[in-house]
């Protein structure tokens, strides 16, 4: 009986001993071999460089306008080599540009004015440069015809035209175009309005039906005068600008149309002195322009 107590627990010693060894050498390696699998094959994250999307390797730039544009697979290096080339280059500046002739030539048919319009601008630097045209009421007839010795483009934005010009060291850009003006009616005098920019010499003519039209700027800046002939009555507007007001109107004799004999201007100063009390002053400057 003590031979065999002690042969069984010799016995289990040994089952126990098989059972750690069988645990340790079998079962451990390759769970950790199952957790190293997996680790290697869960796929790395690697970071996004900015403006990149998550879902689409779609990035956003902004064109020469200063729109956000899309382009695909832009790297934030290439999008700034890109900026850096259109920087001027050392001792230069961006690129300015001025309108230096405006012509405006047309003729009234029923309820609009078909005018032809002419524009020679000069730019000066390198790079894009957006020149505001505006003439807001403008509808083109046909596209508009560039110089060829220039990148130029005329389009609208929300209030106007713009002009875009690709500029060198000195760049001089034309543009032609043939276009609509609306008409409106005030009572007997008919009008033309629009916003014209400011150019270095501006001209309008425009050629009204009937002999006995006096012209008379209604608004924005420029010279008017008006001349009669055979087919009608011949209106031109120099330095025109602003926003731009022309009317006519019929005159049975030229003879006695009224001719401007004051000038006036006037003044408003508003003075508060105190928490109570606001005193105002109205002042009136009138000087004579012709004698009778």
């Amino acid at each position: 009986m003590i031979v065999w107590g002690a042969n069984r627990s010799c016995w289990g010693i040994l089952w126990a001993w098989c059972c750690a060894a069988f645990i340790l050498g079998v079962l451990v390696p390759v769970a950790f071999a199952q957790d190293e699998s997996e680790r290697t094959e869960t796929p790395r994250i690697s970071p996004r460089p900015f403006g990149e999307s998550p879902t689409s390797p779609l990035k956003m730039i902004d064109d020469e306008s200063g729109k956000p544009v899309i382009v695909p697979g832009l790297s934030l290096q290439e999008y700034l080599r890109l900026i850096a080339k259109e920087k001027p280059p050392a001792g230069g500046h961006a690129a300015l540009g001025s309108i230096e002739e405006l012509n405006i030539t047309g003729k009234v048919v029923e309820n609009r004015a078909e005018v032809s319009v002419s524009m020679r601008a000069r730019v000066q630097g390198n790079g894009w440069c957006t020149i505001p045209v505006r003439m807001g009421r403008l509808v083109l007839k046909a596209a508009p015809k560039y110089s060829a010795d220039t990148q130029q483009i005329l389009r609208w934005e929300e209030n106007g035209y713009v002009w875009q010009i690709m500029g060198g060291e000195k760049t001089d850009a034309r543009v032609d175009f043939e276009a609509f003006l609306p008409l409106s009616n005030v009572g007997d005098e008919t009008r033309l309005a629009t916003t014209l920019p400011r150019a270095n010499a501006s001209s309008l003519r425009l050629s009204v039906p009937g002999k006995s039209q006096q012209a008379v700027l209604r608004g924005g800046e420029g010279i008017v005068s008006s001349t009669g002939s055979e087919e009608g009555t011949d209106i031109q507007v120099v330095g025109g600008a602003g926003e731009f007001q022309l009317g006519w109107h019929r005159v049975e004799n030229m003879a006695n149309a009224p001719v401007a004999l004051l000038e006036s201007s006037g003044d408003i100063i508003v003075k508060v002195e105190g928490k109570y009390r606001v005193s105002s002053e109205a002042r009136l400057k009138v000087r004579a322009l012709a004698k009778r």
